[in-house]
């Protein structure tokens, strides 16, 4: 039985690498075609949180990926992926905030806009 249930989490544990695998591949391909707006930073400069729901009023959308962007420190920046809406409550911002729609079954960026007025 002991053998069973380590098999069982091996698989499991396997499982959840390729899902997390797949996951940094589809932020690679997405990151690879987005087209920053005119600020002077670089996607490294920010804080990427990515994922199939933008904010918790919208549902989530297999066939979409969010992402969501907040500068940091230049060349600080670091990429992620959340099972939870990826927006988070910030009033404006202008472009030090970026939200970025990614359409999966297209493979291409189809929008990329700044967070209100800076």
């Amino acid at each position: 039985m002991q053998a069973l249930f380590g098999l069982t989490a091996a698989a499991l544990l396997l499982s959840m690498s390729a899902c997390a695998q797949d996951r940094m591949s589809l932020i690679d391909q997405i990151e690879r075609k987005i087209v920053l707006p005119e600020t002077g930073m670089a996607l490294a400069d920010f804080n990427r949180t990515y994922g199939f729901q933008l904010e918790a009023s919208t549902d989530a959308n297999p066939d979409r990926v969010y992402g969501y962007f907040v500068a940091t420190r230049p060349g600080r920046g670091t990429a992620s992926w959340s099972d939870e809406p990826v927006s988070q409550y910030i009033m404006d911002g202008g472009c030090s905030v970026i939200h970025v729609e990614y359409r999966i079954s297209q493979q291409e960026v189809t929008r990329v806009w700044c967070n209100g007025v800076a």
